[in-house]
């Protein structure tokens, strides 16, 4: 068991790097990582892309062209720039404009508002001018003012990702997820609740996160499915199998998936504990979105030794 799936991800990385000393036969082909949720695979990405680790994750999850992602630390930079009393550099407003506005991503309204920031003047005044009016006529009656200042008084990650996902629509598959996951227990359903269950500051996660996308960017990182670890759901997993396979947060309401059929749950998790063929490698966390949460029933039905809590 981990704490959470912030630190589940260094623990998987940890116990890759030790079987493969322990075996130098072993290449990172050798492993599969599986898991309910494709959103599951985030936290993994950014620890294998940050120490240089191949892997393949299908191009949908991958953070390297994760538009929502690149939108997400945008913002976070806008408030951290704000709280630290300084003008947001232009790219970062930019883009949190086009996670509020779809308008913002055309190309005209992109490169007038590129230039209207760079002019370097404050950031509340350029915000409330009649010329950012101009380019953007929809903000004269949107809440975006209101809902950058909740950010900006926003005091931990989760609760400024909360305010994030509530009011810019353009950050897709986040809007509502995480207080779906707070409130309505529907852990993992979407980026959100991975990203608030990082164990990381605004500041660390900014850091960390950024560095990664930049880095998975700039080498095309998640592509490689000949040499590198394997990022599947259990569905992609079958008729395939793998030295060593790491079952990621089989926990319950993830695995099984709260509101499936059970007995498809149950079928589902045999195929990913049939694809080692030598190593089995199961994870569970004990808390989500702050909350405590249990080890999977399948881990007793299937006769795992469980360590005291």
């Amino acid at each position: 068991p981990t704490s959470s799936t912030g630190i589940e991800a260094k623990y998987v990385l940890a116990r890759l790097k030790d079987l493969r000393v322990s075996s130098l036969s072993l290449s990172y082909k050798d492993f599969a990582v599986l898991y309910r949720l494709n959103a599951q695979s985030l936290p993994l990405q950014v620890e294998f892309v940050l120490n240089d680790i191949p892997y393949y994750v299908r191009n949908e999850d991958n953070i390297a062209t994760n538009e929502s992602l690149e939108r997400l630390i945008a913002i976070l930079r806008l408030k951290l720039a704000l709280d630290n009393g300084q003008q947001p550099a232009a790219p970062d407003v930019v883009l949190a404009l086009r996670a509020y506005f779809k308008s913002a991503s055309y190309s005209e309204p992109r490169r007038k508002l590129d230039a209207l920031f760079r002019e370097k003047g404050n950031f509340w005044n350029t915000i409330r001018s009649r010329t950012f009016y101009e380019i953007l006529p929809n903000a004269l009656t949107s809440n975006l003012d209101e809902a950058i200042v909740s950010i900006a008084q926003a005091k931990t990650l989760p609760s400024t990702i909360a305010i994030i996902a509530a009011n810019f629509k353009q950050i897709h598959g986040m809007a509502e997820s995480l207080e779906e996951a707070l409130h309505k227990q529907k852990p993992l359903a979407e980026l959100s609740e991975v990203v608030a269950n990082l164990d990381y500051g605004i500041e660390k996660f900014v850091c960390n996160m950024g560095d990664a996308l930049e880095k998975a960017k700039e080498y095309k990182t998640g592509n490689d499915y000949d040499n590198g670890v394997k990022l599947l759901t259990y569905f992609k997993s079958k008729g395939l199998q793998w030295h060593t396979v790491v079952l990621l947060s089989c926990n319950e309401g993830i695995m099984p998936r709260r509101g499936e059929d059970l007995e498809s749950e149950r079928r589902l998790f045999y195929v990913g504990m049939t694809r080692a063929s030598a190593n089995l490698v199961i994870s569970y966390v004990d808390n989500l979105c702050e909350a405590s949460i249990q080890p999977s029933r399948f881990l007793h039905e299937s006769g795992f030794a469980l360590p005291k809590s």
